[in-house]
């Protein structure tokens, strides 16, 4: 997949006319999936003609814990997905402009799109003054086309980024995954801590998530703890539990952590990045009585995970 910062000036070039779905795309979710395929549809029916394409924002601050997935993550999807050529404006450089002059000097003249999709809240241009109506009048004003997906739902529930923060929020971890289509997951390095699990005799390997990023409610998860290797995510991993939280019954952290006792691993982690998928919360963090009682808990739940390994 090709990335394509519109604002060095840099156009598609030798590349065909592009189909491209617009948005923000924090999650890329199966509602985000719904645009991708049919971008991937169009471009298909197009006889090569029209290359799969996307359009989306860098800069674009969504605030502290609110965000779903990192630039690179979002690459890595979309490529997964069958698109070809990613497009991409800084926040800065095209909130001012209007609905008229983004179409035209953006979607027409740079990127030679012959073809939009965006869902049916998409909005753009300045003061969020374009919608996905005005999308579609635009292009076919220049003699394009364009696509408006309507609400992807599962269960009757609009699939939407607040949505899958808002069951995060909640600890439902699974049904995020399914919102997502895949399970949610944190990535970093494994940092020092206080050595308690060593001591209690289960090590873990802890990262501090990053403060934009959306973290479940705190509690003990039912995880897969993959290794990454420059920058990509690595196609080993192994079962784990994982505590999310500040660690109440020794004293608390100020920030929430994320430990995770791997199973059947023995390596040192320090200073390795590795990535951590959540699939189900066993328990609310809690504050026990005494050491002793959160070394039972612990061992449960390591069990618990074990039990559960073997349906994979």
């Amino acid at each position: 997949m090709r990335i394509i910062r519109l604002k060095d000036g840099m156009e598609v070039g030798d590349a065909p006319s592009c189909a491209a779905a617009f948005g923000n795309f924090d999650g890329v979710h199966t509602g985000h999936r719904a645009l991708l395929t049919e971008v991937v549809k169009v471009s298909s029916g197009s006889d090569g003609a029209l290359a799969p394409a996307v359009w989306t924002l860098r800069g674009f601050e969504l605030g502290d814990g609110k965000k779903l997935t990192s630039f690179s993550e979002k690459c890595c999807l979309f490529k997964d997905a069958g698109i070809e050529y990613l497009f991409t404006d800084d926040y800065t450089e095209v909130r001012s402009l209007s609905p008229d002059e983004f179409i035209s000097n953006h979607v027409i003249e740079k990127m030679n799109c012959f073809h939009s999709v965006c869902g049916y809240n998409f909005s753009f241009g300045a003061g969020a003054s374009g919608s996905s109506d005005t999308m579609r009048n635009l292009m076919l004003a220049f003699g394009r086309s364009s696509t408006v997906v309507p609400p992807y739902t599962i269960g009757g529930t609009v699939v939407s980024s607040t949505a899958v923060r808002d069951l995060l929020a909640g600890g439902c971890t699974e049904e995020a995954a399914e919102m997502l289509g895949r399970p949610y997951s944190l990535s970093g390095v494994v940092i020092h801590g206080k050595a308690l699990g060593r001591t209690l005799g289960f090590p873990t390997a802890n990262i501090l998530p990053e403060k934009e990023f959306a973290v479940p409610k705190r509690g003990v998860y039912l995880t897969r703890t993959l290794f990454l290797s420059d920058g990509h995510i690595g196609e080993d991993g192994f079962f784990s539990v994982t505590n999310v939280g500040i660690n109440p019954t020794v004293g608390g952290e100020k920030r929430i952590k994320c430990e995770s006792y791997i199973l059947d691993y023995t390596g040192d982690l320090y200073g390795k990045n590795i990535q951590i998928l959540f699939y189900k919360k066993l328990r609310d963090e809690r504050k026990f009585s005494n050491v002793q009682e959160l070394t039972d808990a612990v061992r449960q739940n390591i069990e618990d995970c074990r039990e559960w390994s073997r349906q994979f």
